[in-house]
């Protein structure tokens, strides 16, 4: 992700929405069932973060 050691969750999580949304508008291109995928990963991703802080 390109990103320090030291980073923020802040800004972990501001490099995990832009690789998903990357990833989303490419996928939304070719399978519209890959962004729904992604959408159910970004989910899970913010209850982990969430319990997590």
């Amino acid at each position: 992700m390109g990103l320090s050691p030291e980073a923020s969750q802040a800004e972990i999580r501001a490099a995990y929405r832009r690789i998903l949304e990357q990833v989303a508008a490419s996928s939304a291109r070719r399978d519209p069932a890959d962004l729904a995928r992604l959408d159910r990963a970004r989910a899970a991703y913010r209850s982990l973060l969430s319990t997590i802080a």
